[in-house]
């Protein structure tokens, strides 16, 4: 999920905190954060 969002989409890595981790896109003057949970089935 977070190699599609970060290659498809122009998502790049902000921070982790736990178990979650999140993402940026900047667009035009707006920025579009999600945050994406990480669990072992996620992370392969």
């Amino acid at each position: 999920m977070i190699k599609i969002l970060c290659r498809e989409f122009g998502f790049y890595f902000v921070s982790r905190k736990g178990s979650h981790i999140k993402l940026k896109k900047k667009v035009d003057n707006r920025e579009i954060i999600t945050i994406v949970p990480l669990h072992k089935k996620d992370s392969a």
